[in-house]
């Protein structure tokens, strides 16, 4: 059982080689949520006006799936914070970090995917819930972290949804990707 408490194994049809699977403990979910710090840097240049958000626009596309919206909503708050520690300012943390969520009205949902859509895309890290799993295509995701999968992994048939959220990842034609 390679040292873990009761493995399970899966055999499943998927075959993605170009996505990275990585599998973390986080004992602060629910909690601090520091297991989401390494999303952002110490700190980001800033000798220059507007330097700092240069940097963070250069930042890996992200997505990071929640289970509940009040995690997701805490976690919102924690990364832009951690952005503005960095030296952005508050204004420009709002653009590299976003929410998505089911009940947001259906022509903001649209404003924030169009925003995220491109390639150089401001926002850089998306927030989301299962209201962005299917159905929309978004190029570019380089990471897709499942930020607290013990919901998600409790039912073994959600495992489908936990496969789908990590198809979110290297999406086009030669991208690679990671899935945390």
């Amino acid at each position: 059982n390679g040292g873990f408490r009761c493995p399970i194994f899966l055999n499943t049809f998927i075959d993605r080689p170009e996505i990275h699977i990585e599998l973390r403990a986080d004992p602060s979910i629910g909690t601090s949520y520091s297991g989401l710090r390494f999303l952002f840097p110490d700190e980001l240049p800033s000798e220059q006006p507007g330097q700092a958000f240069e940097v963070a626009k250069q930042l890996p596309k992200t997505m990071v799936f929640f289970d509940r919206k009040k995690d997701q909503r805490i976690a919102l708050s924690l990364c832009r914070k951690w952005l503005e520690d960095a030296s952005l300012e508050l204004f420009e943390t709002r653009k590299v970090v976003d929410i998505y969520y089911a009940s947001i009205r259906e022509r903001e949902k649209a404003q924030i995917r169009d925003a995220f859509l491109p390639l150089d895309s401001e926002v850089r890290v998306m927030l989301v819930t299962e209201a962005m799993g299917m159905g929309v295509e978004i190029p570019g995701i380089k990471l897709v972290v499942q930020y607290g999968a013990r919901e998600i992994l409790r039912d073994r048939s959600s495992f489908k949804t936990l496969v789908q959220r990590m198809g979110r990842a290297a999406r086009g034609r030669g991208e690679t990707g990671w899935f945390i």
